[in-house]
């Protein structure tokens, strides 16, 4: 039998910015929406509201309550008691197409607290033709005692057309060669059970349909179970049988033609609640193959997506802000230290990567990376990673624009692209933590165990350096007690480009150290183009961006994702 190897998966091209078509999942966040809290008191009403744009072709929106939904009140509560108003209008015209109150007689009973969610879909199919503004309302009915509070957390969802453009997006996690076997004595607390592997929330604009991954394990067990299930969250994807390879080995291989209808509703389903789920489960996996070892050779997923609901003659282009390129990484270990004979999880990092572009300055755009530490875990030490440019298959020399900054999250002296992600990434519900301790599924571990020691600093430190082929090498160092979620501004990338053309990406040489294991990972390209600068003239499709944090409304001038207007 021939060897196993990866998969190539997508790689950016000009007909790929160019020639999309397809529908994206909008999955936002309004101002009084994100974990607002409703005060009450007595039979009054107390309301909240908001005001969003769904093109043309969107026939619907679900209003989905996360668990963080809740009521604090006098006396405790089983129900928040809740009337939903939408008033529909046509933005072209102005004229009120529909208002409409939700649930039985006027009142929507959720349940405190929502578990998981409670979903509440709003019927637009007569206006799918027309561009519509919906003004939402959310209020504690009148008549209705209650003293205390509610507090309101809501992600709104729709798949809306989408097209011209789109962007591949990486998820990956762990790395190459990263071997999972318990310490000697304790693999028996493992028979029967998952591995569980966090880091895999798709952004928003995920392009229906274009989901697929790319898995390979391996383990040299004569007891390797002839199949293995995987999951996204509690989403069953698929099962996968073993091949045996010319080593003698097992191995468990999906393709990115396998489980993609899988893959596909279980994306959609992470965005439906505010992108949720995402860690991936594997197995289960006997005593045997555990006391052997498992190496995951290769765990990727990815797709397409549309950084913008907006069309590309949108003003939006040019005078705010727009994520061209998305990269999430993830690296786990485990050093034993002992309470009690329970081993403690320790390392634990997700990185984020992202290119930050406006208008005609496509060709300069800003590096941005947010590292998070896991709920319970430490920073990984050290991260690495290399990036170069090239346009029309030819290299280019990249530039530094401005001086590197690092801001923790919540800070006030930030850029306002730096508090947009922020905002970005905390919008993205990190509710690893909870599917993990709810899942029907034994879990195992998060991927990698071995011994090593923890060793405390609060320092974090970036060095950048040119190298000589003309790329850019960045090295983010940070000691296990660095704040938990980190924004790190990556400067200005200038490639000497004389005129207005497409321009690749690359970043390459991806490293993430955490205790005394290595982690490495694919490379990325992300694709721009001048198309969309010379395009964004017209006050159309103002459409609020998934990049503002919130999907608020704003006035048309200044057209920008300030905090002070979207949140």
């Amino acid at each position: 039998m021939s060897r196993v190897e990866a998969v190539q998966m997508i790689q950016p091209s000009q007909s790929l910015f160019r020639d999309f078509s397809g529908s994206i999942v909008a999955s936002f966040k309004l101002n009084y929406t994100d974990n607002h809290v409703l005060n009450l008191y007595g039979s009054g009403e107390a309301c909240v509201r908001g005001r969003f744009i769904l093109p043309n072709g969107t026939g619907w929106f679900t209003l989905a309550f996360t668990p963080a939904t809740r009521a604090d009140v006098y006396g405790g509560a089983y129900y928040l008691y809740l009337t939903i108003r939408a008033s529909i209008y046509d933005v072209d015209t102005g004229r009120l197409l529909a208002s409409m109150t939700l649930g039985d007689n006027g009142i929507v009973q959720i349940p405190n607290q929502p578990r998981p969610w409670f979903l509440i879909t709003v019927d637009l199919s007569q206006w799918t033709t027309l561009t519509k503004r919906i003004e939402l309302t959310i209020c504690k009915p009148s008549g209705i005692y209650v003293y205390g509070r509610y507090i309101i957390d809501a992600v709104v969802y729709a798949a809306v057309p989408a097209r011209s453009y789109a962007e591949p997006f990486a998820l990956e996690s762990p790395g190459r060669g990263t071997l999972v076997k318990p310490p000697t004595g304790t693999s028996q607390l493992y028979n029967g059970t998952y591995l569980a592997i966090p880091g895999f929330t798709p952004p928003p604009g995920y392009a229906l349909g274009s989901a697929r991954a790319s898995v390979v394990i391996r383990t040299c067990s004569p007891s390797a179970p002839s199949s293995v299930s995987i999951y996204w969250g509690p989403l069953y994807i698929g099962a996968v049988s073993r091949i045996q390879g010319v080593d003698g080995c097992y191995y468990y291989v999906v393709t990115p033609a396998d489980f993609r209808g899988g893959f596909d509703v279980a994306i959609r389903s992470s965005l439906y609640l505010g992108g949720a789920l995402h860690a991936v489960y594997i197995g289960p996996f006997n005593n045997d193959v555990y006391n052997t070892g498992l190496r995951i050779d290769q765990l990727r997923v990815e797709g397409l997506y549309r950084p913008e609901m907006n069309a590309r003659s949108s003003i939006v282009f040019s005078r705010a802000a727009a994520y061209w390129g998305y990269i999430t990484l993830s690296s786990f270990i485990t050093v034993y230290t002992y309470q009690r004979d329970v081993p403690i999880i320790a390392y634990g990092s997700k990185v984020d990567i992202k290119f930050s572009a406006t208008g005609a300055s496509y060709t300069t755009p800003d590096l941005i990376i947010a590292v998070q530490k896991y709920d319970g875990m430490l920073h990984c030490g050290k991260i690495s990673f290399v990036v170069r440019a090239y346009s029309n298959g030819q290299p280019v020399t990249l530039k530094f624009g401005r001086a590197t900054g690092v801001y923790q999250q919540g800070g006030n002296l930030n850029p306002d692209w730096v508090d947009l992600f922020v905002d970005f990434i905390s919008n993205l519900l990190d509710e690893t933590k909870n599917a993990v301790s709810q899942s029907v599924l034994k879990v195992v571990s998060w991927v990698s165990f071995t011994i090593g020691v923890v060793q405390a600093a609060s320092f974090v430190s970036i060095d950048r350096l040119e190298t000589q082929d003309g790329g850019v090498l960045y090295t983010v160092s940070m000691g296990s007690l660095a704040p938990g979620a980190i924004v790190i501004e990556g400067g200005s990338l200038s490639p000497q480009l004389l005129t207005l053309r497409p321009i690749e990406f690359r970043i390459e040489r991806i490293q993430m150290s955490c205790a005394d294991s290595v982690y490495s990972f694919g490379d990325y390209w992300i694709y721009l183009d001048p198309m969309v600068s010379s395009h964004s003239s017209q006050n159309i499709h103002i459409f609020r961006t998934f990049t503002c944090g919130k999907q608020e409304i704003g006035e048309l001038s200044p057209l920008t994702c300030s905090p002070s207007i979207y949140g």
